[in-house]
């Protein structure tokens, strides 16, 4: 791919021996097989053996490309000669071929990047983030795929996948696509954790029917951050509950309780006391 191949096309006698054309003569040129004229080689619809001389190269150069494609087989045909100043002339050997094969080597311009592209600052607990995943050729432009391309994610950082976002483990561009979104979501708590980094590496991309396939902006990150204004969601609730009524003398027990338990640390409450009957018990009735 990407090489030219030459094909003689000659005029002889009965006897094999080369003939010089007295005038140009005009031969056309018709193709099959596999490859296509235009998309995998350059051909010209007609050559012209001058006038003087007795042979002229058919010149055919191949177009590289980052498909891969195997071989692919080139037919060509020769026919319809006019012209030379003879008094007949006609098609010998009609036919050749050629055989278009993929470098055994890719290059740059052979090669497909598969990239991540980090743009995603900060992600409010519970809303989720997109990451778009692109194929791109030599000169950055966006490539449809041939086939599936399937892209490994992992994840590093201070947020931990299933606790506080939700991951995945592959993103898949389908057949007929330049791009996919890894899309995250992050799982809302009620913990006060602040603002916890997700690291993002995108990496073993397989697959898209291309002669090579690599990385290129292999990472990208967000920052989960809790909400600034907490919803019900994210608040415990402190209750107090127990004896509504003692006999003098005997002890009343009240629990304090909190919806969740604590995460890291111990949660103090304050007690205050109040009296609401006049002349009823006060301060002097109980023993704290």
């Amino acid at each position: 791919e990407g090489d030219s191949a030459s094909f003689p096309i000659s005029l002889t006698d009965p006897n094999g021996n080369p003939v010089n054309a007295i005038t140009d003569v005009v031969v056309d040129i018709a193709y099959t097989g596999q490859a296509i004229d235009g998309t995998d080689f350059t051909g010209v619809a007609q050559v012209t053996i001058l006038a003087g001389t007795s042979t002229v190269n058919l010149d055919i150069a191949t177009i590289d490309d980052f498909i891969a494609e195997g071989s692919e087989l080139v037919g060509i045909t020769i026919s319809n000669p006019v012209g030379g100043g003879f008094e007949v002339i006609v098609v010998g050997q009609a036919t050749a071929d050629m055989t278009i094969v993929d470098e055994a080597d890719p290059g740059p311009e052979d090669t497909i990047t598969v990239s991540i592209a980090d743009t995603v600052g900060d992600v409010i607990e519970g809303d989720s983030a997109s990451f778009p995943i692109s194929l791109t050729d030599a000169n950055g432009n966006p490539v449809t795929s041939f086939s599936p391309v399937t892209v490994d994610v992992t994840y590093s950082g201070v947020a931990i996948d299933g606790t506080d976002f939700t991951g995945v483990a592959t993103v898949t561009i389908p057949a007929g696509s330049s791009s996919a979104n890894l899309t995250l979501a992050t799982i809302d708590d009620f913990i006060a954790e602040g603002s916890e980094l997700v690291g993002i590496t995108i990496s073993n991309p397989v697959g898209g029917g291309f002669e090579a396939i690599v990385v290129g902006q292999a990472t990208a990150d967000m920052n989960i951050v809790d909400e600034a204004d907490p919803g019900p969601e994210d608040t415990i609730t402190v209750t107090l509950t127990g004896d509504t009524e003692v006999n003098e003398g005997a002890d009343a027990t009240y629990l304090v309780a909190l919806s969740t338990a604590p995460i890291n640390n111990p949660v103090t409450v304050d007690v205050t006391y109040s009296y609401p009957v006049v002349g009823g018990a006060d301060g002097n009735d109980i023993v704290t």
